[in-house]
């Protein structure tokens, strides 16, 4: 069957003041961040009033073969509106997951411990895929990127880690010059971030100017020069990136569809006033520079079209859908969809629902085809 699905809202302070309010045809006094669409146990959604993962525990049939006790659905699906940069953030590979739950429950941590980095034990691979002009870092930049952005700054004179790095880049140098990265004494701070207009403006100015717009909102916050040693990267709509796990990452602004493995595993490495375990982080992170790829939507642009990527938990795809022809769906497993132009009608054999912009809808695993018809465009995940 079809079940209306009603998301829930997320407003940290990062937020837009109007993206998810004019989505879903609401005003809100403060900002509003996300809104999820899934069943993890945090902030889960609701059928006719009932959560969906206390729907699906008491139904385990209908999430199929995908079900668990710990996670009913194996996937979470985000609309994320941000106004301002999220913290540079890290998220654990299955094995450091379960290790590192196990070992903050045997210490006593409460699941919601502002010190704890584990609060379940699954790994987090994400799918960001941009609504809006989009913009991340993601990944570390080419060491010899880095190294010339060190030496320009002064670090690599003032910083002995930052100086062997630069001197002989490699993944173990590295590792031991982000955590002196991340440690910088206040007038060490204070001196680099002066020095950032050393930079070539011809190859650096938005760099540049992200330091200078992070140090106003994070001032302090060794983070602020992480532009220098992440990849910058400009999503635009219907573009995403894939976020395996010991990838470092922040998003800076603009809206999308964030589809992950249902966890909340977190480790940041700056631009937060939350905590920051420097040790734990080492091991999570994958200290190797990344080749970003900017991920396009395969097949034809007039039928369902999916992301290609590694993670098995789940696929993100998209369709407009016109007056003139009807989408039929095939699942394998239980899907979500999110209505984002437009008005849809969705039927199965046994029900049907119509979807206007910003409404969702869950399918479960029992029916294999969904006819939708109507005039505008959705995204599944499934």
């Amino acid at each position: 069957m079809i079940y209306p699905l009603k998301g829930s809202l997320q407003n940290y302070a990062w937020g837009s003041d109007s993206y998810i309010q004019e989505l879903i045809g609401i005003s809100t006094p403060e900002p509003l961040a996300e809104l999820w669409l899934g069943a993890h146990h945090k902030a889960p959604a609701r059928i006719n009033g009932q959560t969906l993962d206390a729907f699906l525990k008491a139904n385990p049939h209908l999430a199929g073969t995908s079900y668990s006790e710990e996670q009913p659905l194996p996937y979470l699906m985000k609309v994320l509106a941000a106004q301002k940069p999220l913290s540079i953030q890290v998220h654990p590979n299955k094995a450091q997951a379960l290790a590192g739950f196990e070992r903050e429950n045997k210490q006593g941590l409460p699941l919601d411990d502002p010190k704890r980095n584990y609060r379940d034990a699954n790994h987090k691979l994400e799918l960001i895929c941009a609504l809006t002009p989009f913009e991340a870092m993601c990944g570390f930049r080419a060491f010899d990127r880095i190294a010339e952005a060190l030496q320009t700054v002064g670090l690599s004179t003032e910083v002995a880690a930052c100086r062997q790095f630069c001197a002989q880049p490699d993944p173990q140098s590295w590792k031991e010059c982000f955590a002196a990265l991340l440690s910088l004494e206040s007038d060490i701070l204070t001196q680099t971030l002066e020095n950032i207009k050393r930079l070539d403006s011809s190859t650096w100015a938005r760099e540049q100017a992200w330091i200078e717009k992070l140090t106003e909102l994070y001032p302090q916050d060794c983070g602020v020069l992480a532009p220098l040693y992440l990849n910058l990267v400009q999503l635009q709509p219907l573009e995403a990136l894939f976020l395996d796990a010991g990838t470092p990452h922040a998003y800076l602004q603009g809206a999308g569809i964030e589809v992950m493995t249902a966890s909340d595993n977190v480790l940041r490495a700056g631009l937060t006033s939350k905590h920051v375990d420097l040790c734990e982080l080492s091991k999570v992170l994958v200290f190797e520079p990344l080749d970003l790829e900017v991920l396009k939507l395969n097949g034809s642009s007039s039928a369902l079209r999916f992301f290609s990527h590694e993670a098995r938990e789940f696929k993100l795809g998209y369709a407009p859908v016109n007056a003139v022809s009807t989408l039929d769906l095939r699942l394998d497993t239980p899907a979500i969809i999110l209505c984002m132009e437009g008005r849809l009608n969705c039927r199965q054999k046994s029900s049907k629902i119509e979807l206007r912009r910003g409404e969702a809808a869950f399918c479960d695993a029992g029916e294999q085809e969904i006819s939708i018809a109507g005039e505008g465009a959705f995204f599944v995940v499934m």
